[in-house]
């Protein structure tokens, strides 16, 4: 089970965000009501270890909750997860839902053009993992044409 990203501030962040935030929250915030700074202590002296003071949930977000890491095991919602600060996508596990989400916005783009084709591309690359029922292979099939016609004509 690897940490794959974090929630806070009432979405899921990517680790670099994470700890870009976690770095600005200033040293008078932290909740050391259960630990002290010996608790958080780096490898160097004088310095604490962010990934510690995270873990021991002594950073907290801007309505004061503990930030939780988000494992590559927990389930996405309903659509694919993507970092609420940069837009980095965040592989969690697909449910049922998620692939139904994602198999509509290839079908949309292959009819319109419409969404965001970095951002489907992706998804197209996970749906590859995902087990879907036959008829909906045609979906991938129609995206799949689409997106090579596209890479050829800007070849």
């Amino acid at each position: 089970m690897d940490v794959i990203g974090f929630t806070f501030n009432a979405d899921i962040h990517c680790e670099n965000c994470t700890y870009a935030y976690a770095r600005e929250v200033p040293f008078e915030k932290y909740d050391l009501s259960t630990y002290d700074t010996e608790d958080i202590a780096g490898n160097n002296p004088g310095f604490f270890s962010m990934e510690k003071a995270i873990e021991l949930e002594v950073i907290r977000d801007n309505e004061g909750n503990a930030i939780h890491p988000v494992f590559d095991t927990d389930e996405a919602g309903d659509s694919p997860d993507h970092c609420g600060d940069c837009g980095e996508y965040i592989d969690t596990s697909w449910h049922d839902s998620t692939i139904d989400y994602v198999l509509d916005a290839l079908a949309d783009y292959a009819i319109d053009h419409s969404g965001n084709v970095e951002v489907l591309d992706q998804w197209r690359e996970k749906l590859g993992w995902c087990g879907i029922p036959n008829r909906d292979d045609c979906v991938k099939i129609a995206y799949d044409a689409v997106r090579d016609a596209e890479v050829a004509l800007e070849a």
